[in-house]
């Protein structure tokens, strides 16, 4: 068919997950970290770290005429040297505890400054469990000029929020008549835990200091480590995690402001809309050049592709299409060599499909037993959608059938083979309880915003409340097509004031309308008024 239209054969081009910092690419890389945080729990630090033009390291390096902003070299070396010496505190000389996990991603101001995002998991014995604990490690007040000095100094100059609120309306951060930190903070007396978003740290009332003209307290300190500010001077928020919301945070807030200079483009060009939304300060420029990595782990991450029997992915060139079918039919993929695997090595038969990436390394179509670094590896299986049904399925029985040896013992139960992997997973009671639906959000979460989530949630709810069936339809995702009708109706594109739907009365779609007593309908004004009449025709 794509002959005939003088289109070339193959997928569209897109922005591929190859390229760094591509909407894709964070999402892999997003996804890439949850196994982590499922192995090992969720962090307990949130760490940002803001490069200082100030560092005696930068301007000790200049020449007489020049300025900070003249030697972005200098910015950037000096901050990654910096950024691996705090990389090393938790997990080397376990300056906050002892930490088993971590992950970071580098971004950079419009001002050109670099700042790091580090989130950290602590091993059990150093988690933080009680106020007293949190006190220890984390001050969210102005210490004293008396005291010390040198924190007083550092905190007044790099860790003051503001000033925003009443004083200071105009402020960047000012939304709405409101702080979108939530600043200036309450006073109290003492920190109280929050198992669902940061603790709620200790600010007791003080006298006033003036920061940058204005008078400031402790309402505006921005939570910080006293060893970690003394021995970096710069701009350090340390904040104690327990949400893997901040998984998400620190890889899709990355380029936000692409998001908003492309809104409002509904457009497919994604490379060229990438392009036209994308800013570059000098100092990102010079991160590049110096080859210095954006995002980092530790601990490596094994991707396991998914496919149906005989329905692996080839790549080919155009007019080489055979040469490319013979090659895929001679070799097989990791699935299959895994399943492979699991016949020739009984010891393997009690694994699951991902802890095999775990104990073997895959080389050369095949599999080698390690020999070391397993306890530095995780892996998963890229997340699929439930519209790709058989995959779907697929994907659900891998992960709680130990020791697989071939698609056909998947399928089997009992020694009676299923027709589908759908059918597998049912007899093997994966489909009936609640547990499908909890896994099913368990995946969203590890992707999807809050409002998606929100979204899933309440249809959950509206669809399984008393048993009752219900119809939902979702009109915004087909109406980007206009050469098919829209599914859910059966409506022809374009709508006209004469449409009428082509569903035929007795037919499995009009069965399901028949038996529904609710009709969702998402994002209903992308429906026009003709839409709307033909599907009240129906009833």
């Amino acid at each position: 068919m794509s002959s005939t239209k003088g289109l070339r054969t193959g997928i569209p081009v897109i922005l591929s997950s190859s390229f760094e910092g591509s909407p894709r690419n964070m999402r892999e890389r997003c996804a890439d970290a949850m196994p982590i945080f499922a192995k090992y729990g969720a962090p307990d630090l949130f760490i940002t770290f803001t490069d200082n033009p100030r560092w005696p390291e930068i301007t000790e390096n200049l020449r007489p005429s020049e300025h900070t902003t003249d030697r972005p070299d200098l910015l950037v070396r000096v901050f990654n040297f910096k950024l691996k010496s705090l990389k090393d505190d938790p997990t080397v000389h376990g300056a906050l505890g002892k930490s088993i996990a971590q992950v970071y991603t580098i971004e950079f101001q419009k001002r050109g400054l670099p700042h790091a995002h580090i989130l950290i998991v602590l091993r059990a014995a150093d988690k933080f469990s009680t106020s007293e604990h949190i006190d220890k490690f984390v001050r969210a007040e102005i210490p004293s000029s008396i005291e010390n000095l040198r924190r007083h100094e550092i905190v007044t100059k790099c860790l003051m929020h503001g000033p925003c609120g009443i004083g200071n309306p105009g402020a960047p951060c000012m939304e709405a008549g409101q702080c979108k930190k939530m600043f200036p903070k309450e006073f109290r007396t003492e920190t109280t835990m929050n198992v669902s978003v940061y603790p709620l740290y200790r600010r007791c009332p003080s006298d006033t200091t003036f920061v940058r003209g204005r008078e400031m307290d402790n309402r505006f300190v921005v939570p910080y480590n006293p060893y970690l500010l003394l021995k970096y001077n710069a701009h350090i928020n340390v904040e104690v995690c327990t949400s893997l919301r901040a998984v998400k945070y620190i890889y899709k807030g990355f380029n936000c402001s692409n998001m908003v200079l492309s809104a409002g483009q509904f457009q497919y060009k994604e490379i060229a809309n990438y392009i036209d939304a994308r800013y570059v300060s000098v100092p990102e420029a010079m991160w590049r050049l110096l080859g210095s990595h954006m995002h980092g782990r530790s601990h490596a991450v094994m991707r396991l592709p998914v496919h149906l029997p005989n329905q692996k992915g080839v790549t080919f060139k155009d007019g080489h299409e055979e040469e490319a079918l013979e090659a895929a039919r001679s070799r097989q993929t990791m699935l299959e060599s895994g399943l492979q695997l699991n016949q020739n090595d009984p010891d393997d038969q009690t694994l699951l499909n991902t802890d095999i990436l775990c104990n073997y390394v895959y080389d050369r179509n095949n599999w080698k037993r390690r020999k070391r670094g397993e306890n530095k590896i995780v892996a998963r299986m890229y997340v699929l959608n439930i519209k790709d049904a058989e995959r779907f399925y697929l994907h659900m029985l891998l992960l709680h059938v130990p020791g697989p040896a071939s698609f056909k013992f998947l399928r089997m139960i009992d020694n009676v083979i299923n027709d589908t992997f759908k059918q597998a997973a049912f007899h093997r009671h994966l489909l009936n309880s609640d547990e499908e639906w909890d896994h099913c959000l368990h995946l969203s979460n590890a992707k999807a915003t809050t409002s998606d989530l929100r979204l899933y949630s309440v249809t959950r709810l509206m669809c399984s409340s008393c048993g009752t069936k219900t119809r939902s339809i979702s009109p915004a995702i087909i109406c980007a097509t206009t050469s098919k009708q829209l599914f859910g109706f059966k409506l022809p594109v374009p709508l006209l004031d004469t449409s009428v739907s082509s569903m035929r009365s007795p037919s499995p779609e009009a069965d399901k309308l028949r038996q529904a007593v609710l009709i969702i309908i998402y994002e209903i004004t992308m429906l026009t008024k003709d839409g709307l009449r033909c599907i009240d025709s129906l009833f």
